[in-house]
């Protein structure tokens, strides 16, 4: 008679070997931010790159669809004042770093970055993809990660910038 709670006890057993075994979702978001904030104005140009670091998310595999969006802000004064005009590019991609052997690979999503402009409230909106995870998804240790970098290439003055970043999973159609 104890037979069935054998046979129970092992298909649950199994079943719960199972979970680790995790997929992204279409919808799942990370998010990383950076910023820059100075005494006094500066020109854009002379402001250090922002960077985020995103890790690859364990349940991201080879294949999956996912896309980048972030937002730039750039201000004139320490009043939150926007500062319009500023220019730059952000460029998005995996790095894959392995500490062990002390090598490194970039594995580029935008090739040079993609070149903006901020607005009159002095944001600028930028998405990269849809992409699909490439050969780097399928060894996602703890070093591996999305980074997202921002750099500005005029003079307009300002006193700090942002650069906050999002990656949702899944072809949002962006």
């Amino acid at each position: 008679m104890s037979t069935p709670r054998i046979s129970g006890l092992i298909c649950l057993v199994l079943l719960l070997g199972l979970a680790p075994f995790a997929y992204a979702d279409d919808g799942d978001t990370y998010g990383a931010v950076s910023r820059f904030n100075a005494n006094k104005k500066t020109k854009a140009s002379a402001t250090p790159t922002l960077r985020t670091t995103m890790s690859v998310p364990t349940d991201l595999a080879q294949g999956d669809v996912f896309v980048v969006n972030c937002v730039v802000e750039t201000y004139k004064n320490a009043k939150g004042a926007p500062s319009k005009g500023v220019t730059g590019s952000v460029a998005t991609f995996a790095n894959l770093l392995d500490v062990g052997s002390g090598s490194w690979n970039f594995f580029g999503l935008v090739g040079s970055g993609l070149p903006f402009t901020t607005g009159k409230d002095g944001s600028i909106a930028i998405t990269t993809g849809p992409v699909t995870a490439g050969i780097w998804a399928n060894n996602n240790g703890g070093n591996d990660n999305i980074s997202i970098s921002a750099s500005f290439t005029n003079k307009k003055r300002v006193q700090a910038t942002s650069l906050e970043c999002e990656l949702v999973v899944g072809d949002t159609g962006a």
